[in-house]
């Protein structure tokens, strides 16, 4: 390498150093023991507050769960978007739980014991449901707010 094939390498790196910081390790992954941020599965070494996700198979950063209903990670890059997602399931069965109860308590007389019954059954699905995007609201204002 010539002189100024040098200097143009170290004028790219000082410019690539304004973006980013770039730090090279090695690691011997024959080791009994790896660096604690390390993560063993990616082969690669993970910032603080990351954690693998055995489900998805990928570390995340500042994970919170893995979302069955959804089959995501909810970390840093969505935890906007899954508030958003529980928030409207939230308003959805609050609007249905209404449904219910106009149906159940509001319509005319009931003819018969199976249209009681199916209408009782509805009312106490939609109560559960409710109960739950409920706590789940909370929990996630609550995390969001401290």
């Amino acid at each position: 390498i010539n002189d100024a094939d040098k200097q143009q390498q170290h004028q790219n790196e000082e410019e690539a150093s304004d973006d980013m910081v770039f730090v090279q390790r090695t690691v011997d992954l024959n080791s009994p023991t790896l660096p604690p941020t390390f993560c063993e599965r990616c082969k690669l070494f993970k910032p603080e507050r990351c954690k693998h996700c055995y489900a998805c198979d990928r570390c995340v950063l500042l994970y919170d769960h893995h979302c069955t209903f959804l089959d995501i990670c909810v970390g840093l890059q969505n935890y906007r978007l899954f508030f958003a997602y529980v928030c409207v399931q939230g308003s959805i069965s609050f609007w249905t739980f209404w449904v219910a109860v106009h149906c159940l308590f509001r319509v005319g007389a009931i003819s018969n014991w199976i249209q009681f019954g199916l209408r009782i059954i509805l009312f106490v699905w939609m109560l559960y449901q409710c109960l739950g995007a409920l706590a789940l609201i909370v929990t996630h204002s609550h995390l969001i707010s401290t």
